[in-house]
């Protein structure tokens, strides 16, 4: 997102502004910069060291209020799609969900907000023209990775959260997740081998498996092998799976 924010920003003549929202997050304000943020605001607290949404939607809305950004960019993973409906209620602004593109209409300066819409068949183009700020969630590994510089500079601004009227929940157990995927993140692998719902037959497998291996790669499938219990969803590529980017 963030090599997309600065050709937004470029656009609009305008900085990039990072929230940084944990608890002992100090390492990742250089890393940010590095990468492209001019400014980042840091809320640093130990009631943020786990993810719930109402604090981290409360305190993110806070920090939308002070500083207004005129674009709010948020990455489409599962958490990032839960806090970015939680802050864009919190604002009454609107939100664009799982864009796979974002620009800027010369005309009015408004964002460009486009995403699959209709089961992926028609691109659709978004707009926010009378709520600040315009929201979008991107999907992961749709844009561009931008350089790292580690000589870059930036200003650094820390806040105290005001998480009053926001009830912290407590994790009383966890229970790990089951892994049935033997350790592959499809989204990582340079090469995938998918098998779609012609490939619906469990001896077809080793061999896609074999390829997928002679390839360096990795075997995923679509959602008809999955719904006939073949695969495990984490091996789910497409609009209701994983976002992936092969070589």
């Amino acid at each position: 997102l963030m090599e997309k924010a600065r050709e937004l920003a470029l656009k609009r003549n305008t900085h990039v502004i990072g929230f940084l929202l944990g608890y002992q997050v100090e390492s990742i304000i250089q890393e940010a910069i590095s990468y492209g943020c001019d400014k980042i605001h840091v809320v640093d607290h130990p009631d943020l060291e786990t993810y719930l949404s109402r604090p981290y939607g409360k305190t993110l809305a806070d920090l939308c209020i002070d500083v207004c950004p005129e674009i709010f960019l948020i990455g489409a993973t599962h958490l990032g799609r839960d806090l970015a409906g939680v802050v864009a209620t919190r604002l009454g602004t609107g939100l664009t969900a799982d864009c796979t593109d974002l620009d800027i209409e010369e005309e009015t300066g408004l964002l460009l907000m486009t995403r699959p819409t209709f089961g992926g068949n028609i691109m659709a183009t978004i707009f926010c023209e009378n709520r600040r700020p315009q929201m979008s969630t991107v999907r992961p590994r749709v844009m561009k990775m931008p350089k790292k510089q580690e000589s870059r500079e930036g200003t650094i601004t820390r806040h105290d959260p005001d998480i009053t009227g926001t009830p912290l929940a407590r994790v009383v157990s966890f229970q790990p997740a089951t892994e049935t995927t033997e350790g592959v993140d499809i989204t990582e692998a340079p090469v995938l081998v998918v098998a779609g719902k012609g490939a619906c037959d469990s001896e077809a497998f080793p061999i896609l498996q074999e390829l997928a291996d002679m390839l360096g790669g990795a075997l995923a499938c679509s959602r008809p092998v999955v719904e006939a219990g073949l695969m495990p969803y984490e091996r789910q590529v497409g609009q209701t799976g994983k976002t992936v980017a092969p070589k």
